[in-house]
């Protein structure tokens, strides 16, 4: 649990510094996903998931 809460805590810093450093960048992307597909925007989240699973699996292997 401890390490559930900990990736949790380290998205939350990732995702606030790059609004806090980019906010223009920020707003230009979530203008451009409110244009794209429901369908693409799905693909890219699930994508973006397995990655970070992928990512998770090669790190705890060692």
């Amino acid at each position: 649990m401890t390490d559930f809460l900990t990736a949790i805590g380290l998205m939350f810093v990732m995702e606030g510094v790059s609004y806090a450093l980019f906010p223009e960048g920020i707003r230009k992307m979530m203008e451009r996903v409110i244009m794209m597909p429901q369908g693409h925007v799905r693909f890219a989240g699930l994508t973006l998931a397995g990655l970070g699973f992928v990512i998770i699996a090669v790190i705890r292997s060692f």
